[in-house]
């Protein structure tokens, strides 16, 4: 009876079997086990002696319209153009994603935070700071945008946040009430002239009438009409002539005079002048309104400055187990450059 043998798999010379090899490894396995205990202990050092990293968000809104409605006092009584919730909010999204205000942020708030620790170059630290503090949209259509920062302490953190909402809701406040005060200046101008010319052409007329009467009673003095003559029987047409026409001198020096006194002594035609008392309220409206700073609001905060009450940096768990693959793979790594060495 024939006993029919295994076929042994040959190496070709130069070329290492794949048993072969496992078991090489096998024999190292103090090796691997060595690098395996150094890279995890490394990364437990790092892990858990690197400086936690905390961090704080915030979300904004638009609005209500009650928050806006200060913004809109006494324009719907006016020809200006009332501001809606999304005139407002683009506003404040336009400050709140502009480099300006980051620069100005970073320079009057991140700056001082860091205390003597902030030894870099200024290019460098603002880099850092655009990636410690983020800004993104919602997606959802509502408006809503997210406010994040990253800081080793997580009041820090906050503190970010929250600063750079006040800033921007500042500067968004401050360019509305400056474009309400800007409106307001240019309509109350606009009306300012119309009363002065108003009241130049009354004082003009004044100074008219003043002339004519003077003529007329230069006319009654001459023909010795001291005191009206009688009226009865006269037209309307022929009593507004001896009123304001050519027939005034009838009217008689006495009447004449006493009215070029009262014209001439006259401080003000104010009160004569049709339609002005309704420029003048509108006047004070535009010169006296003024909107309650504390009365209105660019944005809505949804909730309070969320801060995490864990580190998010560093993830211990994943750097421990990360340093025990890479430990293991480094230690296979040496072992089979050793074992191709060897048959060398």
């Amino acid at each position: 009876m024939t006993t029919e043998r295994s076929p042994r798999v040959v190496p070709i010379d130069g070329q290492i079997d794949l048993v072969e090899l496992a078991q090489g490894i096998l024999r190292q396995k103090w090796l691997i086990a060595s690098f395996f205990l150094l890279a995890t202990a490394l990364a437990v050092v790092y892990a858990f002696y690197s400086r936690p990293i905390y961090e704080a968000r915030a979300s904004v809104l638009p609005p209500s319209l009650n928050e806006i409605s200060g913004f809109n006092l006494g324009r719907k009584e006016s020809d200006l153009g009332v501001f809606s919730v999304k005139d407002i909010y683009d506003v404040f999204i336009r400050n709140l994603m502009a480099e300006e205000t980051r620069q100005n942020f970073f320079k009057e708030k991140y700056l001082p935070t860091l205390g003597d620790k902030g030894a870099e170059s200024l290019d460098a630290l603002y880099n850092k700071f655009n990636d410690e503090l983020q800004i993104k949209a919602s997606v959802d259509g509502s408006g809503r945008y997210l406010i994040s920062a990253v800081a080793h302490e997580s009041d820090t953190a906050a503190y970010l946040v929250d600063s750079y909402i006040e800033m921007v809701a500042g500067i968004s406040k401050n360019e509305m009430l400056k474009n309400i005060k800007r409106d307001l200046h240019v309509k109350s101008v606009n009306l300012e002239q119309q009363i002065n010319i108003m009241r130049a052409m009354a004082k003009t007329r004044r100074e008219d009438t003043i002339l004519r009467l003077r003529e007329a009673l230069k006319i009654a003095e001459a023909l010795k009409i001291e005191n009206p003559p009688s009226f009865e029987g006269q037209t309307e047409r022929q009593l507004s002539s001896i009123m304001i026409g050519e027939l005034m001198y009838m009217r008689g020096a006495k009447a004449l005079r006493a009215e070029i006194s009262s014209l001439e002594a006259r401080e003000s035609d104010d009160s004569f002048i049709g339609g002005l008392r309704a420029l003048q309220e509108r006047y004070a409206l535009y010169t006296k309104l003024s909107p309650d700073e504390s009365q209105v609001s660019v944005y809505r905060k949804d909730g309070v400055v969320e801060t995490s009450d864990k580190p998010i940096k560093p993830k211990k768990l994943i750097i421990i187990v990360l340093g025990a693959v890479f430990g293991i793979f480094l230690g296979c790594l040496v072992g089979l450059l050793r074992i191709v060495q060897f048959r060398r």
